[in-house]
């Protein structure tokens, strides 16, 4: 792990995200690190903490950036990584939206 400090806000999103996650495989689960792919061993999503952020990694936007709303791109950084730091407001709803979009997308990437 990067930076102690992020460790609340990785879990929050961590929480969000496994919720809407459900069925698919968690590969690698530790502190600062968080791994999930398809059933046909695709990846999906990384959560990582970084040293000045937690970065959320999310592949189906890569192919699909029709799914981005404003919110999710005012934290993206790049084509799939979503930067969140200490002073973000973490948005639930869009969060889990966002998640279940690129859920109906598995397959399709």
């Amino acid at each position: 792990m990067k930076n102690d400090k992020f460790v609340f806000l990785w879990s929050q999103i961590v929480e969000l995200v496994k919720l809407e996650c459900e069925g698919l495989n968690i590969i690698r689960e530790q502190p600062g690190d968080l791994r999930i792919e398809t059933l046909e061993g695709r990846p999906f999503v990384t959560i990582r903490i970084q040293r000045r952020h937690v970065g959320v990694y999310l592949l189906p936007l890569y192919y699909h950036q029709h799914l981005i709303t404003k919110y999710i791109d005012e934290l993206r950084k790049g084509k799939t990584t979503l930067y969140f730091t200490q002073n973000t407001d973490v948005d639930e709803v869009e969060i889990r939206n966002l998640i279940q979009n690129c859920r109906t997308m598995i397959g399709r990437y």
